[in-house]
């Protein structure tokens, strides 16, 4: 058995190093060797705030490019008051010098924007 393991871990570690030597391996926090689909995720927002007495969680985040969506939720006592979805297609609009800086923006404007309503009792 500890020779088969032995075995094993030899041979994961053969194609991992021939991976690497030809430049073909790249492990970034959204990628996985186990996965040829990159998400390219940006990183999102998270905001504790209180209103009228409530408390409320709101979290921001894009599901990366395999899932193409910005999205938004607000929590009250622990569980989804809310939800708001933006597709990466009508964020692009919004227009920038790059997608990813479009995403981004529209990300930080859909949190913020979330905020306001809260904030303004919209919500």
């Amino acid at each position: 058995m500890q020779t088969l393991m032995g075995g094993r871990v030899r041979a994961i570690a053969r194609i991992l190093t021939t991976l690497i030597i030809n430049n073909t391996l790249r492990l970034t926090p959204t990628h996985s060797i186990f996965d040829n689909h990159r998400t390219n995720m940006l990183k999102g927002f998270n905001t504790d705030l209180t209103v009228r007495g409530q408390q409320y969680h709101v979290q921001t985040e894009d599901w990366g490019s395999l899932n193409p969506f910005l999205v938004s939720r607000v929590f009250k006592n622990g569980a989804v008051f809310k939800t708001v979805k933006q597709s990466h297609e009508d964020a692009l609009k919004l227009g920038s010098i790059n997608a990813s800086q479009a995403l981004e923006q529209a990300l930080k404007q859909q949190h913020q924007r979330i905020l306001d309503q809260l904030v303004a009792g919209q919500i």
